[in-house]
């Protein structure tokens, strides 16, 4: 079971048939792109913002936002990648060991050229939705 807020994002996905579909292989990363690419789409896993906390009498709070990126060899497919993974992680049940994740909410959906590493080292489009979780230790 995951004992951090990146990889119950990961089980998540995991779990997920119907991201696994949408992704050859189930192909998510965690925190960058491989060298090799072999094959396409695939997405990334990055942590945006290092998580803040705040404190009650009885818990620990923290909040932290999760970039999912989407890369594909054109713009249509990324955004409906990117806007397929903000679906499904939106208001998300992610379950990790040594706390409770009270929230996962997905933002918006936003578009670059360039970023991205394809097959054949070219560029590709990138596709991504930043997602927002509060937990509790």
């Amino acid at each position: 079971m995951a004992t951090t807020a990146a990889q119950a994002i990961g089980d998540y996905w995991d779990s997920r048939a119907d991201l696994t579909t949408l992704f050859p292989g189930g192909m998510l990363y965690a925190g960058e792109a491989p060298d090799v690419v072999d094959a396409m789409p695939y997405a990334v896993l990055i942590e945006v913002s290092t998580p803040t906390e705040g404190y009650t009498t009885a818990n620990r709070l923290i909040r932290a936002t999760y970039q999912i990126s989407c890369m594909a060899d054109n713009l249509d497919q990324a955004e409906s990648l990117a806007q397929a993974v903000a679906r499904i992680y939106d208001r998300a049940t992610l379950v990790m060991t040594g706390g409770d994740i009270l929230h996962c909410l997905a933002g918006d959906t936003h578009w670059t050229l360039g970023v991205g590493l394809g097959l054949g080292g070219q560029d590709c489009w990138v596709c991504y939705t930043e997602i927002e979780i509060l937990m509790v230790r």
